[in-house]
């Protein structure tokens, strides 16, 4: 199975899921930044990706007894982007 990090903006928050490859059905919720400030520094959401990045590696290697061996960067759909929520 096939795992992704997704980063939502849900109302005033942008929120980190352990998610199915192409669906949020039983996602898991792993953490969350004020929306407003992701916005005032591009730094910061990169510095939330990448701290979102180790807890996911750390809870499939807790869950599953290995890290995740590669890791694909896509955009994330529109909708699912700071500001759009």
């Amino acid at each position: 199975m096939k795992l992704r990090l997704a980063l939502r903006a849900e109302g005033q928050a942008w929120n980190a899921y352990i998610a199915q490859e192409h669906s949020m059905e039983n996602a898991f919720f792993i953490g969350s930044i004020p929306l407003h400030v992701v916005h005032q520094d591009e730094r910061i959401a990169e510095d939330f990706i990448n701290l979102m990045q180790r807890v996911m590696a750390i809870s499939i290697k807790e869950a599953c007894g290995k890290e995740p061996t590669e890791w694909v960067i896509k955009p994330a759909p529109e909708s699912e982007r700071p500001g759009n929520a």
